[in-house]
């Protein structure tokens, strides 16, 4: 967006030397002859080239700086949306830092207190439904008390893979060779 604006405003000033440069050239053709006209136009060309070098360099510096500027943004927010969609799943993502030019840094850092805030309370919740499952289970001798009890054990297993796991913010396999690796479950693979 920032190289095409920057390619209409350059278009646009060559387009305005050039005509400045005609018109230059026809009354200068009418008031001082062909000498002093070939004089001019040896001086609008190369007014006009280094016009063009400008607007070229001026049109790859905003390019250059355009790149640098989204992918300072970008950036963050992919790996924040990344976490958010684990953290909707029921994981807890294993975090990084950003880098250290990347913007948005106070919005991250709320972000990861949020998650270390959830990752310690799913290790309390964990602890202490592993405790009740071993208070509890002396005692289940009924059917509905050992279906209540296994219950119990489901949400602890549930509670403590979303903490345990390595779910960190990654490239497909695919796109990383060396990547693919990474221990998860089939139905758990990242996008």
């Amino acid at each position: 967006m920032i190289a095409a604006f920057g390619m209409v405003i350059a278009l646009t000033f060559c387009s305005l030397l050039w005509v400045q440069g005609h018109e230059m050239r026809r009354e200068a053709m009418d008031f001082c002859g062909s000498e002093a006209v070939a004089y001019f136009a040896k001086r609008v060309s190369s007014i006009t080239a280094y016009a063009l070098s400008a607007t070229a360099l001026i049109s790859a510096l905003l390019t250059v700086f355009g790149l640098v500027a989204t992918h300072r943004v970008a950036g963050p927010i992919f790996v924040m949306n990344r976490y958010l969609k684990y953290l909707g799943e029921g994981r807890i993502p294993v975090t990084r830092p950003l880098r250290k030019n990347d913007e948005l840094k106070d919005f991250y850092a709320s972000l990861m207190v949020v998650i270390e805030q959830l990752r310690r309370q799913a290790t309390q919740e964990a602890a202490e439904l592993a405790a009740a499952v071993e208070k509890l289970s002396p005692l289940a001798t009924t059917p509905e008390s050992q279906k209540a009890l296994d219950a119990l054990r489901r949400m602890r297993g549930k509670k403590e893979t979303a903490v345990e796991a390595k779910w960190t913010p990654s490239p497909a396999p695919s796109a990383r060779p060396e990547l693919g690796a990474v221990a998860r479950a089939p139905s758990q693979a990242v996008d």
